[in-house]
């Protein structure tokens, strides 16, 4: 703790969120009228310290008095997900003599309200280190320092996790292209061992606080989302040593070193100004109504995930007719935001479940997924559908055959069906889907002439 007098040692965080208080009130005398008395750390000192909040006179600096009530805003560490957020307020709120408390998940500060008469203020610092968290009196200087500890953690962390990332895709992608005995058993073998050596610090460095997280949230009995987090990451890095040294055909480094950045800046500030800067730049394009063409002549919706390896190359087919896709079911996957789902805090395990069986396009049955498509379709005045179906999803390409009978007899909606993969570049061929794409959108330009005349 930084002093007039220069630094000095504290025995723990506890103490040191007592100083910043006592020398924030201008009380630094304390220190010297102490005297010489050396004090030992106490086997239960955070548990002592978090008494010494309950002092008035210390109570004076952050503390205001509400009717018969008295109120504090309070930081909390170790805030990663809105799970945590749901946990610390019941928490809070079960302390007997707690008025209310709400506690805001991108500053992590709580406001407090408590009957002096029946609680006390360490009482509901005490409930929240017992499942696992730190709560004390916010207090912006230190507020800052974490916040500037964190960022410098958190961006190591995404710097080893995105490193790891590319370059084990690099030594992963020469088994995924290479044809029978393209590739020498003995440069498979290298490959996969220098693999191996680049997921281990993204394993056990990036991604060190989902299991610091998973372990505290099992230690207490509950399943947080840390735990699905970690345990995804030790079961296909535990898979994948396996499979390397027993000579099985698959390891999956690549899979383990794609979640760690993933994760890395969930819960964060930064991760949360990304997503608020985006949705401001998109609203912003949206208010000036400029698209991602600089002419719009076609609309269409698109059912199925894009070839990623050709992204750029599967877009141009498209954007250089001056075709626009307005809509995706692919985008759903994640949840069917525009119908009215939302992720409730209060009820985290609840909501994951009822995502993924109500509420996740792969998990709704034909009928359904056509009539999202219909909407899709008469919602955005679409001129066609695309059906772009990939043969390793068979979540998405089964039953697509019947959706294009549907759509284009049935409902009489334009409708192309093209066929690649998602990770296979050998079942992508430029030159077939080209002639397709250009085939269907000259007959809708067709169209469109022969009803303008």
């Amino acid at each position: 703790v930084r002093t007039e007098r220069g630094w000095r040692s504290v025995c723990c965080a506890g103490c040191e969120a007592v100083a910043y208080s006592i020398l924030g009130q201008g009380l630094e005398d304390f220190y010297r009228l102490r005297g010489a008395q050396r004090l030992e750390r106490p086997a239960e000192s955070c548990q002592e310290n978090l008494e010494l909040y309950d002092h008035p006179e210390l109570q004076r600096a952050f503390v205001r008095e509400v009717d018969d009530n008295r109120e504090t805003v309070l930081l909390l560490e170790g805030i990663r997900c809105p799970a945590c957020v749901w946990l610390n307020e019941q928490t809070i709120r079960r302390v007997p003599g707690v008025v209310s408390a709400h506690l805001n998940y991108s500053t992590r500060r709580a406001i407090l309200r408590w009957d002096p008469r029946r609680a006390r203020l360490s009482d509901v610092l005490q409930a929240v280190k017992r499942v696992g968290y730190r709560a004390h009196p916010y207090d912006a200087a230190r507020d800052d320092k974490l916040q500037r500890e964190e960022r410098r953690d958190a961006l190591w962390r995404l710097f080893i996790a995105g490193f790891g990332m590319m370059q084990v895709m690099m030594y992963a992608l020469p088994a995924y292209v290479a044809g029978d005995g393209d590739m020498s058993a003995d440069i498979g073998e290298l490959l996969r061992w220098a693999s191996f050596a680049l997921t281990v610090p993204v394993v056990f460095y990036a991604a060190a606080p989902f299991f610091s997280g998973a372990r505290r949230d099992l230690a207490r009995g509950r399943l947080g989302m840390d735990v699905s987090v970690a345990l995804g990451i030790a079961i296909a890095f535990g898979a994948s040593v396996a499979g390397m040294l027993l000579g099985a055909a698959e390891v999956y480094f690549d899979s383990v070193t794609m979640m760690a950045p993933l994760y890395c800046l969930r819960g964060t500030e930064d991760g949360l100004r990304f997503f608020q800067e985006a949705y401001q730049e998109l609203k912003e394009k949206a208010d000036r109504r400029e698209g991602p063409l600089p002419e719009e002549r076609f609309r269409f919706v698109i059912e199925g995930p894009p070839p990623w390896p050709f992204l750029r190359t599967f877009r141009d087919m498209f954007s250089r007719w001056g075709a626009v896709a307005v809509a995706s079911t692919y985008s759903t996957v994640g949840g069917l935001w525009e119908f009215g789902f939302r992720h409730d805090s209060r009820r985290p395990l609840e909501s994951i479940a009822e995502h993924m069986l109500y509420w996740n396009l792969t998990n709704r049955n034909f009928l359904q997924r056509y009539q999202q498509i219909k909407e899709y379709v008469e919602d955005w005045d679409a001129d066609a559908l695309v059906i772009h179906s990939v043969k390793s999803c068979h979540l998405f390409s089964a039953g697509q055959g019947d959706m294009r009978e549907y759509f284009a007899k049935d409902l009489n909606i334009p409708t192309l069906l093209i066929e690649s993969d998602l990770e296979d570049p050998r079942y992508f061929s430029e030159a077939q889907l080209r002639n397709r794409v250009d085939a269907f959108f000259e007959s809708l330009e067709h169209k469109k002439m022969v009803l303008q005349r």
